[in-house]
């Protein structure tokens, strides 16, 4: 596929919009500046104010082969490596989950419990730790530790750890089973779609063990539950992310480990432990 089209940022810009809305991608104007950003380490507004701008061969054949890459629907995110959480950029790879602008609603809840300013908060299935490092950024005196069962993907969440200058803990963990310490509240943000919804062409780019769940893409929150009942010292909140479907399933599961429904949203549910 030939997608050197033109010399200037105006005729490239527009070339690549055409091809990319053409091929079912919506956000292709868009998606064509962070190419061009990208390639050509020019701001948005210095591009934007250069449309006559000529495009080096180098810089085309690059644009030509990421435009090709992003025309496949591989995630944009992956593309450019990073993708903005909560105001703040986080390093990505083919290792993580995309961080998902709803999944913000879980740092509002944390924001919103009047938690001690030292409290100790584990996220569960970190992945590019989007979740547990916001907190840290927003709770400077917390003890925020971050778990995940991948090394690759901790790999991730300790370069945005890094980079975002937020102290940390990292460790490997199959869901609950190495936690270092006892915690007031645990997050876990787990794979919870099922196997039998269809979903868009970027998500199979994803790595499917951080989206996909057997059982009705319960199984995996079934089992931390059951980790849950085991600990001997339960944390006072659980906030959870699941399929409104799920939520019934989910809170009669909570219930049984002795904790009751704080609050809901869409996809976020909050639990107290019953005292």
């Amino acid at each position: 596929m030939n997608t050197n089209f033109s010399s200037t940022i105006h005729e490239w810009l527009i070339s690549s919009k055409k091809l990319l809305s053409h091929g079912g991608i919506d956000s292709a104007r868009i998606d064509s500046l962070l190419m061009l950003e990208m390639v050509t380490k020019m701001d948005r507004a210095k591009i934007l104010a250069n449309p006559n701008h000529q495009l080096s061969k180098k810089e085309l054949s690059k644009l030509s082969k990421i435009l090709a890459l992003r025309l496949s629907h591989y995630p944009m995110p992956y593309i450019t490596g990073k993708t903005e959480f909560y105001g703040n950029d986080f390093l990505v790879n083919k290792n993580v989950l995309i961080p998902r602008p709803e999944t913000e609603e879980i740092i509002h809840q944390v924001s919103i419990l009047n938690l001690d300013s030292k409290s100790k908060i584990a996220d569960i299935g970190t992945g590019s730790g989007c979740i547990g490092i916001t907190i840290k950024l927003l709770m400077q005196n917390a003890i925020i530790d971050l778990y995940d069962i991948s090394i690759k993907a901790l790999s991730v969440a300790r370069k945005n750890s890094k980079n975002l200058n937020a102290d940390v803990g990292i460790y490997k963990s199959n869901l609950l089973k190495n936690l270092r310490t006892d915690y007031d509240v645990v997050i876990a943000n787990l794979p919870y779609v099922p196997k039998e919804i269809a979903t868009g062409k970027e998500i199979e780019f994803e790595p499917k063990k951080a989206i996909f769940a057997d059982n009705n893409g319960m199984v995996i929150l079934e089992e931390f539950w059951l980790q849950i009942k085991k600990l001997e010292k339960k944390p006072k909140y659980i906030i959870t992310e699941s399929l409104d479907f799920q939520h019934d399933l989910n809170n009669l599961l909570a219930t049984i480990c002795g904790y009751s429904q704080l609050k809901k949203s869409n996809l976020t549910q909050v639990f107290i432990v019953q005292v």
